[in-house]
């Protein structure tokens, strides 16, 4: 069996940078807007997938999203609920959505998908 090897996709115009490191360092970082996101968030999906099976120590993601369309918020919602569904819960999970301090909507969407997807965010803003 080979080591599981880290995902890195560079950011686009129209997609975010992927950071999923073996260490359980997850970061989304940029805008997501997709021509297909299907096409863009299934290998995220295969790789979270296989990374825990291993059974990582901890998982930390950092989702810094300048903006999300509302297929891209879908999937983001599918994916942490995937995310949770495969977590030991002995596993120490934690997720960070940064926010710019002057962008309530951005917040607020943060709120609305750690709701519906039924995980704890903790919420940092910057300037």
């Amino acid at each position: 069996m080979q080591p599981m090897e880290n995902l890195i996709i560079e950011r686009t115009v129209q997609t975010p940078e992927v950071r999923f490191l073996t260490s359980g360092e997850l970061t989304l970082e940029g805008i997501s807007m997709p021509d297909n996101v299907n096409q863009f968030y299934t290998p995220l999906f295969d790789w979270v997938t296989l990374f825990m099976a291993a059974n990582p120590n901890e998982i930390n993601i950092m989702l810094w999203i300048d903006y999300l369309n509302t297929s891209s918020t879908r999937v983001l919602i599918d994916f942490l609920k995937h995310l949770k569904s495969l977590t030991n819960p002995k596993t120490p999970l934690k997720i960070v959505w940064k926010y710019e301090s002057d962008d309530d909507d951005m917040l607020e969407l943060g709120e609305e998908i750690a709701l519906v997807s039924g995980v704890e965010f903790e919420y940092q803003s910057f300037n």
